[in-house]
């Protein structure tokens, strides 16, 4: 993907997508180093290393939002408005892989009416624990059931 540099004062840059480098995964480099001559009497060694990037998995800390519309217990007619969040990291969206194509998110905008939120009565809140297959349809890609809202992702530039 192309990025540009260049970006005017009070514009922004959208992107389709922004792949990281390396995704958040457990790696090793292996670094050979071999002097060959007399002196050294051909002297190798080689120095493996295990490292770990590191990415968010089930939750983005609240850190990593820059600013969404609407904005959290705002007051209005929002049903004709597009919701978006504006992240901090870029490349946060596609850090994990949760299909085969890295150039599909793991991250999702999901907007809900008041009546599609239950409460649990244990806890008082609406978060519930589900595994994604159960909501995932492979052969479309795409989440089972009604597409309520899509979402945009930007990248500040300012």
């Amino acid at each position: 993907m192309s990025k540009s540099a260049d970006i005017d004062p009070g514009d922004m840059q959208i992107y389709d997508n922004d792949l990281p480098g390396l995704k958040a995964a457990n790696y090793e480099i292996k670094v050979e180093q071999a002097l060959p001559n007399a002196a050294t009497d051909n002297y190798s060694t080689t120095i493996n290393q295990k490292f770990v990037v590191q990415g968010p998995q089930f939750t983005i800390d609240a850190s990593e939002v820059h600013a969404m519309f609407p904005a959290n217990n705002a007051n209005g007619n929002y049903g004709q408005v597009l919701p978006s969040i504006i992240l901090e990291t870029q490349a946060l969206p596609w850090e994990r892989l949760i299909t085969g194509d890295p150039a599909v998110p793991w991250v999702a905008l999901l907007v809900f009416q008041q009546s599609e939120v239950e409460l649990d009565p244990k806890t008082n809140s609406p978060l519930v624990t589900s595994s994604f297959p159960a909501h995932w349809d492979p052969k479309l890609r795409i989440p089972r059931g009604q597409v309520v809202a899509a979402a945009s992702i930007v990248s500040p530039k300012y």
